[in-house]
């Protein structure tokens, strides 16, 4: 005669298993991610792309005058804005990371420029996620300033930038890194701006240079690329449909047909 099945057993068993299925994961914390270069959240220098119009003729210096100045009114805008957190995240540089309480990652304990904060990075699973905590100064307290993802090496990612008090995203990059090359776009998210959906793509790759920017409030895009050694350079106007060339090796300072041009 079969005896019947006793409840209790049944039920410390389903604890059991449950339990076993449920328990986290053993995780080996490895070692602290490589902090991502401040280029990567940095408006770069437009010096270089600058001298573009300087080496052209006086046609094309006007017409790559008028984009180069449309992109820095409202990049300008956005550098002001990121002096603060970029300052606060480059003091990390000087700083050894400790781990979290919790085993999750390591933070970073600053203390810069009258901000006390904490940059902390969580491991997720090969990749980093990041965030920059203003503990106290400039009237903030508890106030995250922005948030982003890395690899372990640093070499790529994203960040997103907060406004003070509201806690609005207000920019956003996306860069990549590689030996030479360098891929960073900024991007204007905040809903409530004109320039909402502007954006900065600049790439350099050695000696070649590419600067593409849009303006959402008045439509216009453009695009620069330019040889640093060779001086040769195109600016596309996109809005307008009109492009400009020169080649400083080719005609000497002089504006040459799109046609001729080479990079």
């Amino acid at each position: 005669m079969r005896k019947p099945l006793n409840l209790s057993l049944v039920v410390l068993a389903s604890l059991l298993v449950l339990r076993c299925n449920t328990a986290p994961e053993n995780h080996v914390l490895g070692a602290p991610p490589k902090l991502p270069s401040a280029a990567s959240m940095s408006i770069p220098d437009m010096q270089a792309m600058g001298a573009a119009k300087q080496s052209a003729a006086a046609e094309t210096r006007i017409n790559v005058g008028i984009a180069y100045a449309a992109t820095l009114f409202w990049t300008g805008v956005v550098a002001v804005a990121l002096t603060g957190p970029v300052a606060l995240f480059e003091a990390a540089v000087h700083t050894e990371p400790v781990v979290l309480p919790d085993s999750s990652g390591y933070q970073w304990v600053l203390s810069h420029g009258g901000f006390s904060a904490l940059l902390t990075a969580q491991d997720k699973n090969g990749s980093w996620d990041w965030k920059m905590t203003v503990m106290s100064g400039n009237n903030m307290s508890n106030f995250t300033w922005f948030t982003g993802t890395s690899s372990q090496d640093g070499s790529q990612g994203n960040w997103t930038f907060y406004r003070h008090p509201d806690g609005a995203p207000i920019h956003s990059f996306v860069y990549a890194f590689a030996n030479s090359t360098e891929d960073v776009k900024v991007m204007i998210v905040d809903k409530g701006a004109e320039t909402y959906g502007s954006y900065l793509h600049w790439n350099i790759d050695k000696h070649i240079k590419s600067l593409e920017g849009y303006n959402a409030q008045d439509k216009g895009s453009s695009l620069i690329l330019y040889n640093s050694v060779s001086g040769t350079g195109k600016m596309e106007d996109r809005k307008h449909g009109n492009s400009y060339c020169w080649d400083t090796k080719f005609a000497g300072y002089a504006d040459i047909p799109c046609s001729q041009w080479h990079i």
